[in-house]
Order: structure tokens, then C-alpha cells, then sequence
């Protein structure tokens, strides 16, 4: 755990101090909600890093999420905490709208480790992500936007809702 801790901390500096070059390196600093919208609702905040490298056709992304949130027990109505970590890497295409609005739409193959799931056991889930990241202001280095994507597993299906800081190295 230090060193995943470690390289979350030097991942920033390292992509900073990279130069400029026609493939464009960049990472995404993203915080949102997420539910599964079921009548068994799950419901919490999910933060986490992406990073996704440009060439000239692709993109190619790679991500870590971490998620917490409040779970109610249809049968007798009992709210728990649960909590889930989440790892994608994902292919997409960039397109731009204007010069301020871009979007990428992404398909992947993720990593889901879900914990205390209706007071399961632990769940070790792949998992089928689908995301759109919206850009707007898309400044020299830093653009804001949101990302709305879904998760589909066996187990229970994520919707999410980020709003993301966009630098670009």
C-alpha cells in the first residue's frame, strides 16, 4: 500500500517535468457521485486519477477509483457502509467540437473489488467500463469537464458522474 501511495504522489511531479512533444500525456484529477439506481439503492462519493496518453488516431487511458457510499437493505429497510476500488484501461477517440469543448468517448475492460455488498463477502469483479469525457475551456495545459460513465459487471451495474481537472503535459 506505501508504494501504490508513493507512486500516486510522484505520478504528478513526474508527468510535470515531462516536455512538451506531439503526443500529448495527460491526467485527470476526478471526484463524483455514483449509484447503482436500483430500488435497493447504493449510493455514494467516488475520487480517483486517470491518465490517458494522445497519439495522433487514439487515445489510450488507464485509471484507479476509489468509492464510498451508504447501502439500504430492501427487506428490512437497514442502511450499511460500503466501499469499492476500481481500475480500468480504456481505448477511445477524441473529438472536437469547437475550440473550448472536446469530447472522448471510451471502452474498456476494468478490475472491480467491491466490499461489504449486501453483507456479502467481498466481490472481485471484470467489468465492462463505459465512459464519455466531456472537456470545456480547453486551455493551453488545463481543461475542466465532466465524465458520465457506466460500469457493467455481473453483479450490479455503476452509473457515475464526474467533474474532472484536466492537466495536459
Amino acid at each position: 500500500m506505501k508504494k501504490l501511495l508513493l507512486l500516486f504522489c510522484l505520478l504528478p511531479i513526474i508527468l510535470f517535468s515531462q516536455k512538451k512533444q506531439k503526443e500529448k500525456l495527460t491526467v485527470d484529477f476526478a471526484t463524483g457521485v455514483y449509484s447503482n439506481i436500483k430500488k435497493w439503492k447504493e449510493n455514494g462519493l467516488t475520487a480517483g486519477v486517470e491518465v490517458t496518453f494522445n497519439d495522433k488516431y487514439l487515445i489510450y487511458s488507464t485509471n484507479f477509483f476509489v468509492g464510498f457510499g451508504i447501502s439500504k437493505n430492501i427487506n428490512n429497510k437497514d442502511g450499511y457502509f460500503q466501499a469499492f476500488l476500481e481500475s480500468d484501461i480504456l481505448i477511445g477517440k477524441e473529438f472536437d467540437l469547437s475550440k473550448s469543448i472536446s469530447i472522448q468517448p471510451e471502452i474498456g475492460i476494468g478490475y472491480l473489488h467491491l466490499t461489504n455488498h449486501f453483507q456479502e463477502d467481498k466481490k472481485h469483479l471484470i467489468s465492462l467500463p463505459l465512459q464519455m469525457k466531456i472537456l470545456f475551456f480547453n486551455y493551453n495545459d488545463i481543461a475542466v469537464g465532466l465524465i458520465p460513465k457506466v460500469n457493467i459487471n455481473n453483479t450490479q451495474n455503476n452509473y457515475y458522474l464526474f467533474f474532472t481537472i484536466n492537466y495536459k503535459s
